[in-house]
């Protein structure tokens, strides 16, 4: 097997290089490739379960500490310092005290659930239209947009296709997945056999915009020699690429070799026809994160990394050029006076948690994602303060333009040290509306998820305050024997592609049970929220044919009007308000109503209303009878429904009144009449 694979290295692996400063070049393109429909997939695995085995954490949490390149002091020319930050880091929690809470969401649910056979998860989802899709290191999980589970299969099974090597050496790891709206397809990467010679990337592209169905992948060989393997992919994409990132570690001693940039060319890809790519190795660079491009006319691919924290540094890059011929550049140096650790206590285990003295990992500072919106970048990831011996994490936001000139500089922080912040995402709407995603630690609360809102309207740098949406059910420390409580080593969120605006975030919390377990959420948060479903005020105890009826719901200030329908026979009634008078039929009726404001219909709230039915004809019998010469008599009556009777008495002489059941008489002479009707 290696002799074959190093025959296919020959055959795709180096096509030419050149050498640009610090830059090597070279060409290639994929040693195999695979159609797999996921549906099918998923049907296998419940007929067969995939079977479950424990993966080797790697080592992510050690590698910003002891293996980033120094850096010498940049160029002057290419620092671009970013002032105001110097104020808003120092004063955050004063500055921007008067911002609203950030929204609660629309609707959030649970994604997955640990199998007990991976740490950390590596969270990471996306969303289109329809579904909501999960991809961690044990699954990858298709939901509905209401948490409605579709399918899911196993991590090692999906890319089963691709693994020569069986998984007994290690199999897949770090899974990444992103709904590209520029071609309407869904993209799915992960890295193959960590630590070993025969280390693969995985990608593949939904053939179509339903990840339900048939994926193009491909498998590419990441070093022809087996000296080293790529770790911590990252994933950008625009009209013409699809970037994967990632760090080259030695295989022999372990320590970082170079940056490395695989940019694909998109089209060949998405068409199922191959995987032909340059692939770009940085000597200088570390975990640089690709822009996922939402602007179409954007020809150009931008890359950040986290150049140098104790300067306050960020290097941007550009890939530009043909499609098969693409190069990649230096742009400068964003630049910040707000200097911040690489990571927390040399890498050991850092943030705190309610009832237990073992912390959790946050890993080092580098950026896990990157976005171009509106012809502007963005950026976040976890910062250590203070910048030397740090005692907290937290987030910390960029935007820039693409020139490397810093826009925002903005802090998600506790200068108190009580909470911990880090594993940040970030994603921007059309409006430049930006949420960051991220795990929320201190001693008072279990690992948590939230967010936190900046809308295009804030002040500058600012961050509104934090809303946990999934608060940690347990404590949590789990470490498969090793020196780590891993968290992580990543999250995401996107913007809702259905209307542009509105953003979904993906992250990590732990359940109540089983004990060291995490599970990952999903949580919609609205920009403008359509109304909740509205919630019955007053609903009559019981409504009979041809009556009428008042219902009512509790008045929500934000709605602006409700639509109320009413069906089925005989039924009537309309209202634009919170009530409604209804008039009953024969047969159940059905009975809706929606709240409208200026973001649209909210969900619907029915009513299945069963009329009462009429009481039946009494059955009318004498207790006492009317016998001639007797001063009174007594009659009863039976009525299936009946709640009260109307008694009638006629005839000279003759009288009697009740309302119940039992009537007594007093006789009169000649011939009495008694009618009763039953009443309800």
């Amino acid at each position: 097997m290696k002799r074959l694979r190093l025959c296919f290295v020959a055959l795709f692996g180096l096509m030419s290089i050149n050498t640009l400063s610090a830059q090597t070049y070279s060409k290639g393109k994929e040693i195999k490739k695979a159609d797999v429909n996921f549906t099918e997939l998923a049907n296998d695995e419940k007929i067969h379960p995939w079977p479950q085995r424990q993966k080797p954490p790697m080592a992510e949490g050690d590698e910003g500490e002891l293996d980033r390149p120094y850096h010498a002091p940049a160029d002057p020319s290419q620092v671009f310092e970013y002032k105001r930050v110097v104020e808003a880091a120092a004063s955050s929690h004063r500055r921007f005290t008067s911002l609203p809470g950030s929204p609660a969401p629309n609707d959030s649910f649970l994604s997955t659930k640990s199998d007990g056979t991976a740490i950390p998860p590596d969270t990471h989802g996306g969303v289109d239209s329809n579904y909501c899709v999960t991809a961690i290191n044990t699954t990858i999980h298709i939901q509905t947009r209401a948490g409605v589970n579709v399918s899911s299969v196993s991590l090692d099974h999906f890319w089963a296709s691709l693994l020569s090597h069986g998984t007994s050496s290690g199999g897949t790891f770090d899974p990444r997945v992103h709904y590209d709206p520029l071609i309407h397809r869904w993209i799915m990467v992960a890295d193959a056999y960590g630590e070993l010679a025969y280390n693969m990337l995985f990608i593949a592209v939904s053939a179509t915009g339903d990840p339900t169905g048939t994926w193009h992948m491909y498998s590419v060989a990441t070093d022809g020699s087996g000296a080293t393997w790529v770790d911590f992919p990252s994933v950008g994409f625009n009209q013409k690429w699809i970037t994967i990132t990632g760090n080259y570690f030695s295989n022999s001693s372990g320590s970082f070799t170079s940056g490395v940039a695989f940019v694909f060319n998109k089209a060949g890809i998405a068409a199922g026809s191959g995987a032909s790519y340059t692939k770009v190795m940085e000597s200088s660079s570390f975990s640089l994160a690709p822009a996922l491009t939402y602007d179409s006319a954007e020809t150009s691919m931008f890359m950040i990394e986290n150049y140098r924290g104790s300067s306050g540094q960020l290097k941007l890059w550009k890939i530009a050029g043909p499609v098969g011929s693409p190069t990649i550049t230096a742009v400068g140096n964003p630049s910040t006076s707000t200097h911040w650790g690489t990571s927390g206590a040399s890498g050991a285990d850092f943030a705190p948690q309610v009832g237990s003295s073992h912390k959790l990992q946050t890993n080092d500072d580098r950026t896990n994602n990157f976005v171009q919106r509106n012809y502007n970048l963005w950026c976040s990831y976890t910062a250590f303060f203070p910048s030397s011996g740090p005692s907290r994490s937290s987030v910390m936001w960029w935007q820039i333009d693409t020139t490397a000139h810093p826009l925002q500089v903005g802090l998600i922080d506790d200068p108190t040290g009580a909470k911990f912040y880090a594993f940040p995402s970030i994603a921007v709407n059309k409006y430049n509306d930006a949420l960051v995603g991220f795990a929320c630690f201190s001693s008072s609360i279990h690992p948590s998820a939230g967010y936190a809102l900046h809308e295009h309207t804030d002040p500058a740098d600012s961050m509104r305050p934090v809303f946990v949406y999934r608060h940690g059910q347990a404590t949590y420390y789990e470490t498969f024997g090793g020196s780590d409580c891993r968290w992580g080593d990543y999250s995401a969120t996107c913007v809702d592609p259905k209307n542009d605006n509105d953003f979904w975030t993906l992250q990590e919390s732990v359940p109540s049970t089983p004990a060291n377990y995490w599970d990952t959420w999903w949580a919609n948060i609205q920009m403008c929220p359509t109304p909740r479903s509205p919630t019955p005020a007053i609903t009559p105890s019981s409504l009979c044919a041809g009556s009428t009826g008042l219902y009512s719901v509790i008045h929500d200030t934000s709605v602006t009007s409700y639509t109320w329908t009413v069906s089925g026979t005989g039924w009537s009634g309309s209202s634009t308000t919170d009530s409604i008078n209804v008039t009953a039929g024969t047969g159940t009726g059905t009975v809706t109503v929606t709240g409208h404001n200026a973001c649209g219909a909210g969900s619907v709230y029915t009513y299945l209303i069963t009329p009462t039915p009429a009481p039946s004809t009494p059955v009318i019998t004498t207790t006492t009878p009317a016998c001639v010469g007797s001063s009174s008599a007594a009659f009863a009556a039976t009525s299936t429904g009946a709640t009260s009777y109307n008694w009638n008495v006629i005839g000279t002489g003759w009288f009697g009144s009740s309302s119940s059941s039992a009537l007594p008489v007093t006789v009169g002479s000649g011939v009495g009449t008694i009618i009763c009707v039953g009443v309800n």
